[in-house]
């Protein structure tokens, strides 16, 4: 017998790791400052250099969001599963109705 977790466990532990680095991720940008910006790249960078660390902090974070999206697809089927068409024999009033899928896209 198998022991641990399911694939379905850890995918949604996944989703909710990135999710909040993610998140926290996001936060520390909202919260920096110029100064400590400034700390984070050389002293002696350009302006150049200092859009593309920061440009690159930004898709770091989106980067986390995206995992945390593709761990979500992952788990989707598993926690919703796409509904099935079934067919559908009904008496409503003393009259026979069999509904089909083909019939429901009349």
């Amino acid at each position: 017998m198998a022991t641990g977790k399911t694939p379905l466990e850890i995918m949604l532990e996944n989703m909710a790791h990135f999710q909040q680095v993610a998140l926290d991720a996001e936060a520390t940008l909202e919260g920096l400052t110029a100064e400590e910006f400034a700390g984070q790249v050389a002293a002696d960078a350009t302006p150049e250099d200092q859009f593309k660390f920061l440009l690159a902090t930004v898709k770091k974070t989106a980067g986390l969001r995206q995992m945390a999206q593709d761990a979500a697809r992952d788990a989707a089927p598993y926690v919703h599963p796409k509904l099935a068409s079934i067919d559908a024999n009904l008496k409503v009033g003393g009259v026979n109705l069999n509904i089909t899928p083909d019939d429901a896209e009349l």
